[in-house]
């Protein structure tokens, strides 16, 4: 987490209006979840990753990392989708491609399950690639200011930012005691490890309390009536940049279109 608000700081994209991004990275995650378009999704994948990479200066190397986590769960979860079982009976497993027997039952991929397993596969990582261009370029102070601009009610934006700012304070609490464990052998052996997993999980939600009480004091201290109280920083708008964005979704959505249309082959 530490490490995607640095990129996303450091980003060449920082400058960029946060509507800008943030319409980008839904509206091409929208059509990518829509389209039922292999071609369109993984033009999406690779747009959004050019994006991300070459022009806000991700680093590839930690880009791949980071995608990789959710790649593996949609890989599972998508083989899972397009799995089929069958039982006993003639003509039992002449239709899979790929079949592994054991018993009376076969399981495998038909040209129908291997086609749904690929589509769910394209589909999420064309959305995860449009979400993390908006992660890794976006800092959440200004995804906090646009969700105040769009009127989104107060209690919601100010539990995000109080919850981002104590994922970063408890990951820190969670490391120094980590740290403190290590130095007294505490990871040594298995038993040791899981003593120590519980230690550290205790200290951690036992310090949260502590701080949530912490601040309920300190805000009622400074006169606290409801809502948080934060300087803000103003973005300029690009007119020519945002009609390039529109030009862009427009062309995703044509795309989209012809191949659906089987216009591309």
């Amino acid at each position: 987490m530490v490490a995607v608000d640095s990129h996303a700081y450091a980003s060449r994209l920082r400058s960029w209006h946060p509507a800008e991004k943030a319409g980008l990275a839904l509206a091409t995650m929208f059509i990518a979840l829509a389209a039922g378009s292999s071609l369109t999704e993984v033009t999406i994948a690779v747009l959004m990753l050019v994006m991300t990479v070459g022009l806000a200066g991700i680093p590839p190397g930690f880009y791949l990392r980071l995608l990789a986590l959710p790649a593996v769960f949609v890989l599972v979860g998508a083989a899972s989708a397009g799995l089929s079982v069958t039982g006993p009976g003639p003509g039992a497993g002449a239709d899979f491609l790929v079949a592994v027997s054991l018993g009376n039952i076969t399981t495998g991929f038909t040209a129908a399950g291997l086609s749904l397993a690929t589509g769910l596969l394209l589909r999420s990582l064309a959305a995860v690639t449009c979400l993390y261009f908006l992660a890794l370029t976006t800092p959440m102070v200004d995804v906090i200011w646009l969700l105040r601009r769009l009127r989104v009610p107060a209690l919601l934006t100010e539990l995000l930012e109080l919850t981002y700012r104590y994922i970063f304070v408890l990951a820190d609490l969670a490391s120094q005691v980590r740290t403190a464990q290590s130095c007294r052998q505490g990871y040594a052996s298995w038993s040791n490890s899981c003593r120590s997993l519980g230690g550290l999980i205790n200290a951690v939600f036992r310090k949260a309390g502590w701080y949530s009480r912490q601040l309920a004091v300190a805000l009622a201290a400074r006169g606290y009536q409801g809502q948080l109280a934060v300087m803000e920083a103003e973005h300029g708008r690009c007119p020519t940049r945002a009609a390039w964005l529109a030009g862009l979704e427009a062309g995703l959505l044509v795309l989209a279109w012809l191949d659906r249309g089987h216009y591309l082959g």
